[in-house]
C-alpha cells in the first residue's frame, strides 16, 4: 500500500526553535506505518532554501517550497486597522488558495506516477492541497484532525476522519470519524536511571528538579510555572527548574524570572534532539504541563484532550502535574498517575509540585503507573495499526 502523507504546515526536520508536536507526530506516525509494511512518503512544508527531497529518519520526505508572498503592512499611512484587515484578509485567503492549487498539482503528478493508494492529509486552515488533489485524481482521502483549524470542505471530501475526540466535530461529520488517541514512542522514551552526565551538565547535583518541556507557546504556561517557583523554593530551597525547548514566549518567561530574581533557580536548555529527550527526562523529579485557560480558546486544542509532553512524561515513568484544561480526556488520573490542578494559579501549581517533591516514593509510584497506561493504550504502534486498518477499508470501499 502506497501512502502520501501530507502535512503542509509541518516542518521536517523541526523548525529552528524545535520541539513542535506536529513534527514529532508526523514523523512517528509515518515511521510506524512504515514498520507495518506501508510505503509512506511525507509531503511537508519547506522554508528558506534546501533540497526538495530529503531522507529523514528513514522516511522519504518532499518539502513544498514557496516564494514569500506580499503582505499589507501596518505602516501604510491613512489606513485604519479595519481597512488593513479588509485588504489583507481576502488577499491572504486568495494567496493560500493559489498555493493550495499549486501544491495539489505537484501532488497529483507525483501520486499518479507512483500509483498512490491513499492520501492522508493533516488538515489545517492554511491549505486544502490534499483535498484538491484527491478531488482531481480520484485517490481516496483520509483526514487527520488535530484541532479545529480546518475547512469543512476537507472533511466533506474525506472518506474517513482520524480524530482523538469525535465530539469536537460537527454532527454531520461524526459518522466518518474514527476515534484514535495520539501516541508516544515507548521504545525511544523509556524509564532510565537518572543520567549522571546530564545532571552534571545541568549542575543539578542532587537538587529536587522540576522539568518543563515545550515550544513556549503562550498557552503552555511557562510564565505560570515561574510565578509558582517562589512558593516551591520556600519549601524546597535547593529546587531547580529545567526548561527544555524554545519558542515565542521564552523571552517573556526569562523576563519574569529576572523580575522575581529567580535566575539561580532556572536552567534553560533550548532545543534537545528527540532521541536525547529520554536522558534529560531521567534527571527530573516532577514534570509539569501548566497549560493556561488560553488553551481553551485555541480552536479545539483543549477539546482534543491530549498533550504530547504529558504522554512523553508518562512514557518516561515520571509523575505529572497538569492543569485541568489540558486533561479533559482524563489522561492523568488524579492521585494515581499525577496531580490535576484546577488552573495555572501559582499557589495551586506550587502545592501540587511540593506534594510530589516531599514524597518521592509516592511520586515514583505515580510515574510507574503512568508508564503502564501509555504502554497499554498510547503507543505509536497501536496508532499506526489502527490507521492501516482504516486505509484498507477506505481503499476497498
Amino acid at each position: 500500500m502506497k501512502v502520501l502523507y501530507l502535512a503542509s504546515v509541518v516542518d521536517i526536520p523541526m523548525s529552528d526553535h524545535g520541539g513542535l508536536g506536529g513534527t514529532s507526530h508526523v514523523i512517528e506516525a509515518a515511521r510506524h506505518l512504515g514498520r507495518l509494511g506501508l510505503d509512506v512518503t511525507v509531503f511537508c512544508r519547506g522554508k528558506g532554501r534546501g533540497a526538495e527531497w530529503i531522507e529523514h529518519e528513514n522516511l522519504k520526505v518532499r518539502r513544498l517550497y514557496r516564494g514569500s508572498s506580499t503582505t499589507v503592512t501596518t505602516e501604510h499611512a491613512g489606513m485604519t486597522a479595519f481597512s488593513r484587515r479588509a485588504i489583507r484578509t481576502p488577499f491572504l485567503w486568495g494567496t493560500r488558495l493559489l498555493q493550495s492549487l499549486d501544491d495539489a498539482v505537484k501532488i497529483v503528478r507525483w501520486a499518479r506516477i507512483n500509483k498512490v493508494d491513499v492520501i492522508y492529509e493533516r488538515v489545517n486552515r492554511f491549505s486544502v492541497a490534499g483535498t484538491m488533489a484527491s478531488k482531481i485524481s480520484g485517490i481516496p482521502l483520509v483526514a487527520e484532525v488535530n484541532d479545529l483549524n480546518f475547512h469543512d470542505i476537507s472533511l466533506k471530501r474525506a472518506s474517513a476522519i482520524v480524530v482523538p475526540e469525535p465530539r469536537s466535530l460537527k454532527q454531520k461529520f461524526r459518522h466518518k470519524a474514527h476515534q484514535l488517541p495520539w501516541g508516544v514512542d515507548t521504545e525511544r522514551i523509556r524509564p532510565l536511571t537518572p543520567c549522571r552526565e546530564i545532571k552534571d551538565r545541568l549542575g543539578l547535583n542532587d537538587s529536587p528538579t522540576v522539568m518543563f518541556v515545550g515550544s513556549f507557546l503562550p498557552w503552555h504556561g511557562a510564565v505560570s510555572l515561574v510565578k509558582a517557583a517562589p512558593f516551591v523554593c520556600e519549601r524546597h530551597p535547593e529546587a531547580k527548574f529545567v526548561m527544555i525547548g524554545a519558542g515565542p514566549d521564552e523571552a517573556r518567561t526569562r523576563d519574569e524570572i529576572r523580575s522575581l530574581r529567580l535566575e539561580d533557580f532556572f536552567i534553560f536548555m533550548g532545543y534537545v534532539p528527540h532521541n536525547e529527550i529520554s536522558r534529560y527526562l531521567s534527571a527530573g523529579d516532577v514534570m509539569v504541563a501548566p497549560y493556561t485557560s488560553e488553551l481553551g480558546a485555541q480552536q479545539g486544542r483543549a477539546e482534543m484532550g491530549r498533550s504530547f509532553k504529558v504522554l512523553e512524561y508518562m512514557a518516561a515513568a515520571k509523575p505529572v502535574v497538569v492543569t485541568a484544561v489540558a486533561n479533559r480526556s482524563g489522561l492523568i488520573e488524579h492521585g494515581r498517575t499525577g496531580l490535576v490542578v484546577a488552573d495555572d494559579g501559582p499557589e495551586a501549581l506550587a502545592v501540587a509540585i511540593n506534594c510530589l517533591l516531599k514524597d518521592p516514593a509516592r511520586a515514583k509510584a505515580m510515574g510507574e503507573r503512568g508508564r503502564k497506561v501509555v504502554e497499554a493504550n498510547h503507543t505509536w504502534q497501536r496508532h499506526a495499526q489502527a490507521i492501516k486498518e482504516i486505509f484498507q477499508k477506505v481503499i476497498a470501499a
